[in-house]
């Protein structure tokens, strides 16, 4: 898996250093372009609360003003993301022996985006951490006394300890006009910390307006909308899906459940922006990703934004 890994990162770098230019441009031309934010949940997909139980990030995009493309160089485009996940076990009260461990977690990234011939480049760097000590566990006990829903202490009590991995990430896209503001854009990525996972995988977006960087969330393979959303109005439909393969996973420490070698994504979404505002909906099934696993499970996305 790791040398898979470094194959990607290796064909990405080489391909950046055939695309960049001289770095001879002024760095003043470095600027906040906007932000992003993402979040998704368990009980809004088939209203369970397990597995991938919910997630939130935000990002943070600057760097030299795109125009209608993507810049060409790499590192000229950031984002800047930071996001927050839980992982549980099928109970959150009365945790199986043979389920996977709890696990909250946290990371920070930076992330930089290129196009060069038609191919869409994405290189990042991140720091991962896991553990009591982390943010995400603590937020969902404290939302659940607040809602009245199922304390998490007793999965909580299991949960992986603290840990920190560095993270590299990578990943390549070819859109394919297929008509107007309708594309396919089949991709390859990669990363190594964590979790070593190598994924190949295709989305079809309809109605989408351009120019628009797109996106993704690593749990569900979703690509949700960056820089260039000018609220035009319309429908934007989206379709997704994916294979990955597990090198390895610190998720799944020995003397537990065993992780899958394989996983699957099958996603879909919808958009409707109006003048001022949009609201979106997805829904994503991801596939056993542990051995013992009874089922799949579906996991929902909602998003509103309103701009004053």
């Amino acid at each position: 898996m790791c040398a898979s890994f470094r194959l990607i990162a290796g064909l990405l770098a080489a391909y950046a250093g055939l695309a960049a230019p001289a770095c001879s441009e002024n760095a003043s031309g470095f600027q906040y372009l906007g932000w992003s934010r993402f979040q998704y949940n368990d009980l809004i997909g088939d209203g369970h609360d397990r597995w991938q139980s919910g997630g939130i990030s935000v990002s943070v995009l600057a760097g030299r003003a795109p125009e209608a493309t993507l810049p060409a160089q790499p590192f000229a485009l950031w984002e800047f993301r930071l996001s927050g996940a839980v992982i549980a076990p099928q109970s959150l009260t009365r945790p199986a022996a043979q389920d996977r461990r709890y696990v909250s977690r946290s990371e920070l990234s930076a992330r930089s985006y290129f196009e060069q011939g038609g191919w869409q480049g994405m290189v990042g760097f991140s720091l991962v951490g896991i553990g009591p000590d982390t943010l995400p566990g603590k937020v969902q006990k404290e939302l659940h006394d607040l809602l009245d829903q199922p304390d998490p202490s007793a999965a909580q009590d299991n949960q992986l300890g603290d840990e920190i991995w560095p993270m590299v990430a990578a990943e390549l896209r070819y859109p394919v006009e297929l008509g107007p503001q309708t594309r396919l854009v089949p991709f390859v990525s990669g990363k190594s910390g964590d979790e070593d996972l190598l994924t190949a995988g295709v989305d079809l977006l309809i109605n989408a307006p351009q120019p628009m960087l797109w996106l993704r969330d690593d749990t569900l393979g979703r690509l949700y909308m960056g820089l260039g959303d000018k609220y035009t109005g319309g429908t934007t439909f989206g379709l997704g899906a994916d294979v990955t393969h597990v090198g390895h996973s610190n998720l799944f420490p020995e003397g537990g459940v065993e992780a899958e070698d394989t996983r699957y994504r099958l996603r879909a979404f919808v958009s409707h922006s109006w003048d001022n505002m949009r609201l979106s909906y997805g829904a994503t099934w991801l596939s056993e990703e542990y051995v013992g696993q009874p089922e799949g499970q579906v996991v929902g996305d909602l998003r509103l934004d309103i701009r004053f």
